[in-house]
């Protein structure tokens, strides 16, 4: 082998060898970019998400959230496959180390690593505003109402003097002095009417 063979071979080597380094570099990039994410959750370049080593090597992917990846599609130097593995671990909310977030809340939202079970924020619970019902609470402003609904039972003003009499028909019961003038009225009727009756019983026949 001549100098200019070895002199293009060792050419050669320097063009293709970023090249195989790109490769393996572009996957916690494409990562970052598909999750919209700074920094990934753990050290170094981002390739212990994945690999055992940092920077990974293509035989180590032994992590679970490396696997998850793989088992939905992802192909060595492929960023589209691992990106079509993101979009579908995304939607389908895989959880690779089995805690209670999944691998995208972890990775993108709570910047914790998804390999591991112990590193997850708890998910928040939102208690529900007023009280959802219960056996005889007194309020339900504070959850722990009764069967009184949401804002507990209603008592009436200290005021209060009770309902109002009962009254029936177009027009309310007249007061004590309308209803002596109507008796009165009434009793003039009667006695007018007596008197009539008995002129006409004593007048004289023709």
């Amino acid at each position: 082998m001549t100098h200019r063979h070895v002199i293009r071979l060792l050419l050669l080597g320097v063009i293709l060898a970023p090249a195989t380094v790109r490769a393996s570099e572009t996957f916690p990039g494409t990562i970052k970019d598909a999750w919209q994410v700074l920094k990934l959750p753990v050290k170094g370049e981002g390739c212990l998400l994945c690999h055992a080593t940092d920077p990974g090597k293509k035989d180590n992917v032994n992590r679970p959230f490396g696997l998850t990846v793989k088992a939905h599609g992802a192909k060595k130097a492929d960023p589209s496959s691992l990106r079509r593995a993101l979009t579908s671990v995304r939607a389908m909310a895989v959880n690779s180390d089995g805690d209670p977030v999944s691998d995208y809340q972890e990775i993108a939202i709570d910047g914790t690593n998804p390999n591991d079970p112990k590193s997850f924020v708890p998910p928040t619970v939102v208690k529900p505003e007023g009280g959802a019902g219960g056996d005889g609470g007194a309020s339900g402003v504070d959850g722990t109402g009764g069967d009184m609904g949401v804002d507990g039972p209603h008592f009436p003003p200290a005021d209060f003097s009770g309902p109002p009499p009962f009254e029936h028909g177009c027009s309310l019961a007249a007061s004590p002095d309308e209803g002596w003038k109507s008796a009165l009225g009434v009793f003039a009727l009667v006695a007018a009417a007596a008197r009539i009756m008995r002129r006409a019983r004593i007048r004289p026949k023709r």
